[in-house]
């Protein structure tokens, strides 16, 4: 009997270890796509009355219809994503910005109380601009709706003209990633996005994200750059 308990103690510990080192990265990045891709590429009119008055669930439907009545049905869509995950520093904004800018806004808005002790660990790391780019796992990337996710270095192999439509190719759009910052408890996070949908299509952002209900969702967005 001492030699099971001994055993399922060690279970119980090597589970709270791997729940702790989990990577989360590709998770956020799963549940938050839509918010990403946003409606940049959409041609129908918005309703800013559903979108601002609605919660985050029925945004996110009406978003999935929109969807559904803006891409073509009987075309593949791609989206070509940087595998791998890219520096703050390398979103529109520098350092002092990031500093000068958002710790003013979380201090003010009440919903991210818990943000600033994120914001400072991003400023004050060194590794923000010196650590090496980290692989950025594609395959464990899901729920993206129609969407076809490839690496982007694959398509630029593939063929130069990755981008020009096809009879059965619809490209959407490229994507770039920072990882996400996470505060101990892993349920909040910020991390920077581009999405670049054409010619003068496009824009940076920093997000701040949180787990809830078991699902990552962006509860603030702040434009870096357009373009």
């Amino acid at each position: 009997m001492k030699g099971l308990h001994r055993h399922i103690v060690q279970l119980i510990i090597f589970s709270m270890f791997v729940s702790c080192n989990k990577d989360y990265n590709e998770e956020v990045i799963g549940d938050i796509f839509l918010s990403v891709i946003d409606t940049n590429y959409y041609d129908v009119p918005i309703d800013m009355f559903k979108m601002i008055l609605s919660d985050s669930l029925e945004r996110k439907d009406y978003l999935n219809n929109l969807q559904d009545t803006s891409y073509p049905k009987d075309k593949e869509l791609i989206v070509g994503i940087y595998d791998k995950f890219t520096l703050p520093v390398n979103f529109g904004s520098d350092i002092q910005f990031y500093h000068d800018h958002f710790f003013q806004l979380v201090k003010k808005e009440t919903f991210l109380i818990g943000y600033d002790d994120i914001l400072s660990e991003l400023i004050e790391s060194k590794g923000i601009t010196d650590k090496p780019p980290k692989h950025l796992n594609i395959s464990k990337i899901n729920k993206v709706w129609r969407f076809k996710l490839r690496s982007l270095k694959e398509l630029e192999d593939e063929n130069p003209d990755y981008a020009k439509k096809t009879d059965e190719t619809v490209y959407v759009g490229t994507l770039f990633f920072s990882r996400c910052y996470f505060n101990q408890q892993k349920n909040k996070g910020i991390i920077f996005a581009s999405f670049n949908c054409g010619n003068d299509c496009g824009s940076d952002n920093m997000l701040f994200v949180r787990r809830y209900n078991d699902k990552w969702e962006v509860i603030r967005s702040e434009t870096l750059s357009v373009y």
